[in-house]
């Protein structure tokens, strides 16, 4: 899978799973695998397993290609350590791009001067997003909200509003 841009392989583990219940394994865009009994937020989901006392009764497998290339191909994470960053090519190259961090003011998300169109989801708590390239102009992105831009290959334009 690509974690921030880079083809990375995800260890084969073992997990425990819950008696009597249905659990969901998923995996994380960091390329951690998780079970648990709800579906978990944010992760592609792998398998769904129902279990007697124990042993398994069932298992569906949930690993449907589509989706899984949409959750990977291109999901890029930068903490922003309460500071301007800028991502790396590679990180360029995804569709989805999540800033996480604490912030104390707008800090700037810089990307390349490249035509292309992001899926920007600022995680961060107490400031802003400014995503904008090296040079020209930007667009802000509030706390906690998603925006989808587009850079021109000089400026960074708004293609929807934060949701």
């Amino acid at each position: 899978m690509l974690i921030n841009g880079t083809p990375t392989n995800v260890a084969s583990g073992t997990k425990t799973l819950t008696a009597s219940a249905t659990n969901y394994i998923s995996v994380s865009q960091a390329g951690v695998v998780s079970v648990g009994t709800t579906r978990l937020a944010n992760e592609c989901p792998l398998y769904s397993i129902v279990t007697g006392t124990a042993t398994v009764t069932t298992y569906t497998d949930e690993r449907e290609p589509k989706a899984m290339a949409r959750f990977f191909a291109g999901s890029a994470t930068q903490a922003m350590a309460d500071a301007n960053q800028t991502i790396t090519q590679a990180m360029s190259l995804c569709e989805t791009l999540v800033t996480t961090g604490a912030l104390t003011a707008t800090r700037n998300l810089v990307v390349p001067l490249r035509r292309a169109t992001w899926i920007v989801r600022n995680d961060c708590t107490g400031g802003s997003i400014q995503v904008i390239g090296a040079t020209g102009t930007g667009i802000t992105i509030a706390t906690l909200k998603t925006a989808i831009v587009s850079c021109d290959g000089t400026n960074v334009v708004r293609i929807t509003a934060d949701v």
